[in-house]
């Protein structure tokens, strides 16, 4: 669990978060279990070291129980609920990657699981008719221009912080 031996670990965990992030809309619920899975158990391995300094985060702590409160005020309950759990998850797993992984190591398994997203998403080769101005885009396993765009964005961010 330490940031500076966990090198290997950690550059996975990145990676699969990354593909997760991109492609959970695509391929459902697996893709969030195994997100799930790479960081949860963290807290089994070292939970004293993870949990030593949560006082720490308390400001995204405290916007998680905002988000579990809103289900007392909510027009749909059931679906801010799920959300909220859903959102409190999150915000555990991040905290858990806060801990455990090295600015190197988040740099590299970001980088990597880019690679992957984009990589794949050439092998689909999907194109999108944009009707403004009646051309074709390429948007890979994505459904927008945009989404592929944001990736390609971060992947030049992580190189850049390779870099330096």
């Amino acid at each position: 669990v330490d940031p500076e031996k966990s090198t290997v670990y950690g550059t996975f965990a990145v990676a699969i978060s990354i593909w997760a992030f991109s492609y959970s809309s695509l391929f459902g619920q697996i893709l969030i279990l195994a997100y799930y899975a790479v960081w949860l158990p963290l807290i089994m391995v070292d939970y004293r070291r993870l949990l030593r300094h949560a006082s720490s985060a308390w400001l995204p702590l405290a916007f998680a129980i905002y988000v579990c409160l809103s289900v007392f005020w909510s027009d749909a309950p059931g679906i801010t609920l799920r959300t909220a759990i859903q959102y409190c998850s999150h915000i555990a797993c991040a905290y858990i990657a806060a801990r455990t992984v090295s600015v190197r190591t988040l740099t590299i398994g970001s980088l990597i699981g880019i690679f992957l997203v984009l990589l794949y998403s050439l092998m689909v080769g999907g194109y999108s008719y944009d009707g403004l101005d009646g051309t074709y885009n390429f948007v890979g396993a994505f459904s927008s221009k945009n989404q592929i765009g944001f990736v390609a964005s971060l992947g030049i961010y992580f190189c850049v912080v390779l870099l330096t």
